[in-house]
């Protein structure tokens, strides 16, 4: 059911059904649009209380739903950071897939990706953001907060509000939740001080067409580009690192459950690797022993010398190593977002929000 609502809400869907489904959920959306009114509102008039901290906030968001590519610019800005000395410390709603489903829980797989690649760095994950930051600010006095999936948290105030844009897939249809893919009317563009097309290279034919549209909404807010750039891939269970190049036409399977597996399938392609067949769960997908113990049995079948994954994955699939046979090896790439020009910029205007 989750994937044909997806599939309408992102028009792949045809004909008299769909098309009647469809005009159920633009009804939905307008009540949706009514909420997120509401909801802005109630903050604009002081009903409901928007909180400063006394470290600076750097927001990282997005308008659409997942797949953008929030999590590796956390990563990237957090690392910026730390290399011009500063103490960053990350700020994470709480949920983590249990049975299938998002439930509310100290960890997700985001946090945990996070923590395992920045081990210096405080990640706070909870329900309230804004107790949490409290508690980090006790605990551990960093220098400056980034809040992942901030742009719709108003409970706490932000210095910088950086919104990711996906140049592959920037707007989806143009229509709000659930007829379409937008968490917000494009006009909330208006907040954003600092705009990263992510995943530029994939996305480049739209590249013009997505900076006009955002100097229409926002001319104030600076446009940088980013790309995901493949660095090695990684053992899941043994750690073993294999340079790009080792897997030039090599025969795998891929592997993921996240919001844009079309973007992780290129990249595996485009080095070289002989894809057999993609195996792709929703995002945020908990996998179940019978779920490896079936892929392990396609990928022998078809004679594949590795499943390749994500790295968000692999810390889920690390569980199942006694499920794979030791000769079929599970491997994640590792991909790190760049800012392609102007990166002196960029770090700039993280560091200018620490002198105000």
């Amino acid at each position: 059911m989750h994937d044909y609502i997806y599939s309408l809400m992102t028009d792949k869907r045809r004909g008299s059904l769909a098309g009647g489904i469809k005009f159920l959920l633009f009804i939905l959306s307008i009540f949706y649009l009514l909420g997120v009114i509401c909801l802005r509102l109630l903050y604009k008039f002081g009903i409901l209380e928007s909180v400063r901290l006394s470290k600076p906030v750097i927001s990282v968001g997005n308008v659409t739903l997942g797949g953008v590519g929030k999590t590796p610019l956390v990563l990237n800005i957090s690392q910026l950071l730390q290399a011009r000395g500063k103490k960053p410390s990350v700020l994470l709603r709480g949920y983590m897939p249990k049975g299938n489903e998002r439930t509310q829980s100290p960890k997700s797989d985001e946090a945990q990706l996070l923590e395992e690649l920045l081990p210096d760095v405080p990640v706070g994950v909870g329900k309230n953001r804004l107790n949490t930051a409290r508690q980090i600010l006790l605990d551990h006095d960093p220098d400056v907060f980034v809040l992942d999936d901030g742009f719709q948290h108003w409970r706490v105030r932000r210095d910088l509000n950086i919104v990711a844009i996906d140049a592959a897939n920037p707007f989806g249809n143009g229509h709000l939740l659930p007829r379409g893919i937008l968490r917000e009317p494009l006009y909330s563009l208006r907040r954003a001080h600092i705009f990263v097309l992510t995943k530029s290279d994939l996305g480049h034919e739209n590249i013009k067409i997505i900076k006009s549209k955002l100097n229409r909404i926002n001319s104030r807010a600076t446009i940088f580009q980013a790309v995901h750039l493949p660095q090695y891939f990684q053992d899941v269970h043994g750690g073993q690192r294999y340079e790009l190049s080792n897997m030039d036409k090599k025969t795998a399977v891929s592997l993921c459950a996240i919001g844009d597996p079309g973007s992780f399938q290129k990249n595996v392609r485009s080095l070289g690797v002989q894809v057999d067949k993609d195996f792709v769960f929703r995002d945020h997908y908990c996998y179940t022993r019978d779920d490896i113990l079936r892929i392990v049995k396609e990928t022998e079948s078809l004679g594949a010398d590795f499943i390749i994954t994500t790295h968000k994955d692999a810390i889920k699939l690390r569980e199942f190593k006694d499920s794979i046979p030791e000769n079929l090896k599970v491997l994640f790439l590792h991909v790190a977002l760049q800012i392609k020009e102007r990166g002196n910029e960029f770090i700039d205007r993280l560091s200018g929000v620490l002198n105000r």
